[in-house]
């Protein structure tokens, strides 16, 4: 039982740094991605065209108040959830590509 039996044993440990460094490296990426598929589905949705009526979403949610021009609500609050969505992760996507191009000083 030597130290090679361990490391079999737990391969977790040696695929974490791995796994680490590839989440750290497209974090930005994806953090950037993320603000496509939020307006489109509710834009789809909202059309009719995207997920079926009977499925819950904010797009859905905002289609069928359509019928219902008196529950302004209905409309509203998906729209500022999506908007609120959106420009959060714009801004979480800018925070951090300004923190990736930050020089990195390393005092001696």
């Amino acid at each position: 039982m030597g130290l090679g039996h361990h490391v079999q044993s737990c391969p977790y440990i040696i695929q974490l740094p791995m796994t680490i460094y590839c989440i750290g490296r497209n974090y930005l990426k994806l953090v950037q991605e993320l603000n496509n598929p939020i307006p489109t589905e509710s834009t789809l949705s909202f059309l009719g065209l995207g997920l079926p009526l009977d499925e819950i979403s904010l797009g859905s949610m905002m289609h069928s108040a359509r019928n219902h021009l008196s529950a302004w609500w209905v409309v509203l609050l998906p729209g500022l959830l999506v908007f609120w969505m959106v420009f959060s992760f714009q801004k979480l996507g800018k925070i951090l590509s300004q923190k990736r191009e930050e020089p990195v000083v390393q005092q001696v």
